[in-house]
């Protein structure tokens, strides 16, 4: 416990009463479906008010300990996003999915220079891309997904690069007694 917290707790162990954070969200889309071929398209908003932000921060004057800063936030998305699926021959597809977004902050009570900038931590841009093979007693997925640049703090002053992540797969089905179990690598 730290008096520097005593925005959040009044006395040790009791938290302090807030509001709750007020969400309006919408979306809409289509969904697409035959044989060979699937997919999904939708457009999207939220807004976020009342958001709690709260940074723990060292304590220069308490080594060890910490400080909660803590900012009032509003903030605001809207996008597009997608998913796919095409089964191009007996037991093979490739897949997919995207989301683009843009997005700000639209209040900070601490610092309203930040008004404007992105939300930290969140891309522009997140995709996947991934081939599967699937025979009734063995799978394999190979995935590879990515995340955009994005900032790391509201001042949107540290850029973290885009990464990307592949994933591998494998299943294979045994039959122990009358069960089926799937190992998975």
């Amino acid at each position: 416990y730290s008096s520097a917290a005593s925005d959040v707790y009044k006395r040790q162990d009791q938290p302090a009463t807030y509001s709750p954070e007020k969400i309006i969200q919408s979306e809409a889309g289509v969904k697409y479906g035959n044989g060979t071929f699937s997919g999904t398209l939708a457009l999207y908003s939220a807004n976020l008010s009342d958001r709690r932000n709260v940074q723990f921060i060292n304590d220069p004057a308490n080594p060890g300990g910490f400080i909660e800063k803590v900012d009032m936030q509003d903030t605001e998305s809207y996008g597009v996003e997608g998913t796919w699926n095409w089964r191009f021959t007996e037991g093979f597809s490739f897949n997919g999915g995207f989301t683009y977004q843009k997005h700000e902050l639209t209040k900070s009570e601490n610092n309203p220079l930040f008004v404007g900038n992105k939300i930290a931590r969140q891309p522009d841009f997140m995709g996947k891309l991934g081939f599967s093979y699937d025979k009734s007693n063995f799978d394999l997925n190979l995935d590879y997904n990515y995340a955009g640049d994005k900032f790391t703090n509201d001042a949107n002053t540290i850029k973290l690069d885009g990464f990307g992540i592949v994933d591998l797969g494998i299943g294979l089905s045994l039959i122990h007694i009358s069960e089926p179990t799937r190992p998975r690598l």
